[in-house]
């Protein structure tokens, strides 16, 4: 195998390394929000199931400090900018 071609197999089997890696952390990265997508999916369907049940009120469905309207995610901005 001649020098040149040495060294071009050398420059593509790093490039290519690099590629790998670059393709591994995206792909990583993306079964992280893949995950985080499933929870939340799971999330919204127990409190969608919990709001056709008669019995629960709206502050028994909602997590710690969740929103539910336009409104209260109003509220909670005012309060968090008078805060600071």
């Amino acid at each position: 195998m001649e020098e040149f071609e040495k060294g071009q197999r050398a420059g593509m089997k790093s490039c290519l390394k690099n590629e790998l890696i670059g393709t591994r952390c995206r792909i990583e990265l993306l079964e992280d929000q893949l995950i985080r997508e499933k929870r939340r999916k799971w999330s919204i369907k127990r409190k969608l199931e919990l709001v056709e049940m008669d019995g629960y009120a709206i502050n028994m469905i909602l997590d710690e400090g969740e929103e539910w309207t336009l409104e209260d995610k109003i509220l909670n901005l005012l309060r968090e900018f008078k805060n600071d």
